[in-house]
This record gives C-alpha cells, sequence and structure tokens, in this order.
C-alpha cells in the first residue's frame, strides 16, 4: 500500500504493509489479506508455499500451460513429431544437469542426459569474484561421478535442496553444466540459454544473494512494525489485530534493486523463463505469465512487471513498436556487470534470438537492420553521474553499436527528439548500403562477433570545437556551441560523447559529422540528428558520439558521401 510519496523525482515513495495471523478475526472476516511471515526463510515451509503456487499455476494458469518464451513465439515442438497434450513433462532436458536425487545421502552428481525427457529447474544467481567449484575439462569426470553437497557453494547448495524439497531430480545451475575452459562447449551452451531457462519448470532467482556463498534461506530483514486493534467489518463487537510494517517496495523495484538485478546473464534469465521465484530479503515473491504474487499474500499488478515481448491486449504491436521494446531491454541490461567483457553479446543472445523469431528483424551487433538509421542514434546515458559509460579497450562489437561501451545508455538517445518534435516522415535519411558481421567461428549469430562494419552514404559536414562543461552532468563533456565558418550566428547543438570528455581534454580535431535524420518539426523550423565520427584507417571511420543541431543550413550541401563505419 502507498502511503506517502515525496514532491520530488529523486525520492522514493513509502509503502506499508498491513498483515495478520491466519486465525485472526480479521483475517477470517476478510478484511486483512496480507498474513505476517516467519522471521527466518526455512527451507520445508518455502518449499510448500512454492509447491502450492506451483500448483495453482500448472492447473488453472492457461498462460503457463506452454513454455513458451516470449508471446507470439512458434509453439514448442517435442523431438517427435507428434503433438502433446503437455509439453513440459515430455520436453528433452538440457545436455547436463545436477541429479539431486542423492540429496539424502549428501552426494550429487552431474548427469549426461542424453535427450532423456522430463522436468527440471534452473538457478539464477550471482557468481562474485571467486572462481571456485566451476566445472572443467581436468575436473569433469570428477562431477560425473558424484560430489558432497557440502562442497558447493551456498547459493547452490539451498537451491539443490529446495530443487529436492520441491520434488525436482534435477537442477541447471551454469557453472557446474558448462565446461568453463571448453571454448566450444561455451559456446554451444551459451547459445541456448533461451531453452534452458524458457523450458525450466521453475527458475529459482537468488536475488539476494551478492555471491553464490551466500544462503537463499537466512534470517529476514525486519522492518519496523506496529500492532492495531481493530473491529471486524461483519461484527464490530469483535477485534483482531493487524500489523503495520514499512515495506521494501513493489515487486518491480525490489527485484529491479537486488544484487542478482547487476548482474547481466539474469536479465535473460528472469526474462525468459515461465515461471520465476524470487528469494528477496524481507519476502519471497513469485511470477508467472499470469501473476506476482508475494508469501505475505501480496497481490501485485502484472503490468508492474514490463514483460518483454507482451504485446497489447487490444491490438497486434507494430514493427517499430517491438523496436520500441527492445531499446528498453538493452537500456535495462547496459549497466549490468558482466563476469568477462567479451560475454556482452552472448549475454543477450538468447533474448535476441527469441526476438528474431517473433519479428523476422534481422540481428546486427545488438541493433536490428529494420531499425537502423535511427537506431544509430543511441547515446551513453550523461544523466547518471554514477553510471556513466565508456568504450572498452578491447574490440567486442563496432563502435556505432551501444554493445561497445560499458555502462548505461540511452537506445533511444536523439532518436526520440526527432521523431516525438515531428509527425511527418524525414526530408532525408542516412542510407544503409550494406552489413557485414562475422560471428567469432561462425557459430551463434547472435553471441560473439570478430568484425562488424556498416557501409553508409549521406551527408557529411566538418566541424570545428567549442567545448563547454555542462552542470551537473560534470562527468560528461558536451559540445554545445558547433560552428562551420558562418557570417552570422552559427546553429546551435549539441554532442555526448561516447567517452569521458574531461576539463582541458582535446577533442579530435578532424571529425565529420554525419548525418542520420533531417526533419521538418511541426513547430515548423528544421532539426537535425547525427553522429559524430573520426577516419582512423583506410576510409574507416568510428563512432565519437551522437549529436542533435537546429536549423537548415549546417547539412545544406547536395554532396553525399560513402563511408564505412567499424
Amino acid at each position: 500500500m502507498l502511503i506517502w510519496s515525496r514532491w520530488s523525482s529523486f525520492a522514493k515513495p513509502g509503502y506499508l504493509n498491513i498483515t495478520t495471523e491466519p486465525d485472526d478475526p480479521l483475517a477470517l472476516a476478510g478484511d486483512v489479506v496480507g498474513r505476517q511471515i516467519p522471521e527466518s526463510c526455512e527451507p520445508v515451509g518455502c518449499a510448500h508455499r512454492i509447491k502450492k503456487w506451483l500448483s495453482d499455476c500448472e492447473t488453472g494458469h492457461q498462460n503457463c500451460r506452454n513454455p513458451l518464451v516470449i508471446s507470439e513465439k512458434t509453439p514448442f515442438q517435442p523431438r517427435e513429431s507428434h503433438v502433446l497434450e503437455d509439453p513440459l513433462h515430455h520436453l528433452s532436458l538440457p545436455p547436463r544437469l545436477i541429479d539431486v536425487g542423492g540429496i539424502s545421502s549428501a552426494t550429487l552428481r552431474l548427469k549426461e542426459t542424453d535427450g532423456l525427457y522430463g522436468r527440471y529447474c534452473a538457478l539464477s544467481y550471482s557468481w562474485g569474484r571467486s572462481k571456485s567449484f566451476r566445472t572443467h575439462r581436468a575436473t569433469y569426470q570428477d562431477r560425473i561421478r558424484g560430489f558432497r553437497l557440502e562442497d558447493l557453494p551456498t547459493t547452490i547448495r539451498d537451491a539443490a535442496y529446495l530443487t529436492y524439497n520441491l520434488g525436482f531430480q534435477y537442477l541447471w545451475v551454469d557453472a557446474l553444466h558448462i565446461i568453463q575452459d571448453d571454448r566450444d562447449d561455451w559456446a554451444k551452451n551459451s547459445a541456448i540459454m533461451d531453452e534452458i531457462y524458457g523450458f525450466a519448470t521453475l527458475t529459482i532467482a537468488a536475488s539476494v544473494c551478492e555471491d553464490k556463498w551466500q544462503p537463499l534461506f537466512r534470517k529476514r530483514t525486519q522492518a519496523e512494525s506496529i500492532q492495531i486493534s481493530s473491529p471486524c467489518s461483519n461484527d464490530s463487537s469483535r477485534y483482531g489485530t493487524m500489523t503495520l510494517s514499512h515495506s521494501d517496495g513493489l515487486f518491480d523495484d525490489i527485484v529491479k534493486a537486488s544484487p542478482l538485478a547487476c548482474r547481466a546473464w539474469t536479465l535473460q534469465e528472469s526474462a525468459l523463463s515461465l515461471r520465476v521465484v524470487y528469494f528477496t530479503k524481507q519476502r519471497v515473491f513469485w511470477e508467472c505469465q499470469q501473476s506476482v504474487l508475494a508469501e505475505d499474500g501480496s497481490i501485485f499488478d502484472k503490468s508492474l512487471r514490463s514483460r518483454i515481448f507482451l504485446p497489447p491486449l487490444d491490438r497486434k504491436p507494430t514493427l517499430q513498436l517491438k523496436l520500441v521494446r527492445w531499446q528498453s531491454v538493452v537500456d535495462d541490461y547496459a549497466p549490468r556487470r558482466l563476469f568477462a567483457a567479451s560475454d556482452k553479446l552472448p549475454a543477450l543472445a538468447g533474448l535476441a534470438r527469441q526476438f528474431q523469431q517473433i519479428t523476422g528483424a534481422t540481428y546486427v551487433a545488438g541493433l536490428w537492420r529494420e531499425g537502423l538509421p535511427l537506431d544509430l542514434l543511441w547515446t551513453v546515458n550523461a544523466n547518471l553521474i554514477t553510471q556513466t559509460g565508456h568504450r572498452v579497450k578491447s574490440w567486442r562489437a563496432p563502435s556505432w553499436s551501444w554493445a561497445s561501451i560499458d555502462g548505461a545508455v540511452r537506445s533511444d538517445g536523439y532518436q526520440n527528439l526527432v521523431l516525438t518534435s515531428s509527425s511527418g516522415p524525414p526530408v532525408e535519411q542516412l542510407e544503409i548500403l550494406d552489413i557485414d558481421i562475422s560471428p567469432r567461428e561462425g557459430a551463434n549469430p547472435f553471441g560473439e562477433i570478430t568484425r562488424a562494419t556498416l557501409h553508409v552514404r549521406g551527408k557529411v559536414q566538418r566541424l570545428s570545437r567549442a567545448l563547454k562543461r555542462q552542470r551537473p552532468y560534470s562527468k560528461r563533456g558536451r559540445l554545445t556551441k558547433v560552428s562551420r565558418s558562418y557570417p552570422t550566428e552559427p546553429p546551435s547543438g549539441e554532442i555526448t560523447f561516447d567517452d569521458e570528455v574531461l576539463d582541458g581534454a582535446v577533442v579530435p580535431v578532424d571529425f565529420l559529422c554525419l548525418l542520420v535524420d533531417r526533419r521538418k518539426f511541426d513547430s515548423g523550423h528544421y532539426g537535425s540528428a547525427f553522429i559524430a565520427v573520426e577516419e582512423v584507417e583506410n576510409g574507416h571511420f568510428k563512432r565519437l558520439g551522437a549529436g542533435y543541431i537546429d536549423g537548415d543550413s549546417f547539412f545544406a550541401s547536395e554532396c553525399l558521401q560513402a563511408l564505412t563505419l567499424i
């Protein structure tokens, strides 16, 4: 329940939980829906609650009966050709899983499934900095023969206990099932993450754990509370007791603020899962395709959790609308941390593959061919003081893709400015001539790449420098006045650079403004959005940033130039 909200975009609103005991008169009268929960999250009680949620979901939720990762995805087809009424029970398992059947003897083992069918749970968790207890070529046979439960990191051990108590035999854990020093095995498994998490009966999300050595089952964070006596609505002579306590907030806010949401891989793990149970500081949450529930009885509006590809109920979404939703995915994903910098594209590959299946769009290094050229106008998020982005030193994506940046980005960037200011078509746009993408070893087209070039033709103008710092975004350099040789006051504009521009830093003298989109705005004046580029070698250009300029004269030249962006 929302209780107060400060008049500030930076202040968090306040929420209260209202709960009572299950046998309290207020509960029996239906006056208080929330229920008090134990001070500690215990394995048996937690498993009992999750079993109830799972049973209700499997028997009563039509949207959750099939392992459809995304709305409009081609229906799942098992290996056999006949159609199964319940495909989850007959789904071929991932190549390897932890067999938790021996947990009573404190011994587990890595099992090669060899095409077996069945159900399993998957774990979504934070690795932390420790590299202990992972599967390598040297330890693979040891994992097959079996290992002690007590040797597992705490998060994984608790997930194994929960899987067993829920009645499942198998658990997926990436660090154990993927041979970490076998590049081919890693590439093969990382390419099917959408299937691994999308076809799991349940995903266990260790939201509260900062690394794999922290427990799922723990003493909960206790909020300040007071108890109030209140009469029942159906009998004013009967009184019950309700507890008012400071709430940790709404489901979406809690999950996004958790340590797990800081890890890049976990975005697609939760987004692709059919059902997820989240372990947070105060409560355990359940999310499926139809509902969001908390163990204290709270029910959350599904719309609060923006399902990435969920279409509007009243109409079929256009490709453009879907591309906008992809931008929201990127904005959520970009600031998240990676264990290896080269994972930037692989950690999003499952979502990209599913998006391609439902749209037919062509994936190009984190962008979509159908969204170009406007999608080139992304920017680093200069509004975030602590999460400003910068281009990585080791190549993993072309400079024209947001995937070359570590840190927060705005996918719509200057695209949003030109689209919202004009209801008409562009006067002129950058022409995309060709795109050449080389996946690493020709494997997963949505994963790592080794080369990417974008061949374009458009108008360019050389830009002289007039650097000015802007506050309060003191970590970003902005070019706030641009000029060539004008007899009068030059047009005004700005550039947001991809890398930080500090006081006294030198912006390259020879950089070009490459026109991406020029429009006549509804207000009557013209505006142009562009990307700033510099030549690096043999006619190849690197992106430096994106910007916008007022007026119709800056790109007045009729001369078009062909460029290759790398």
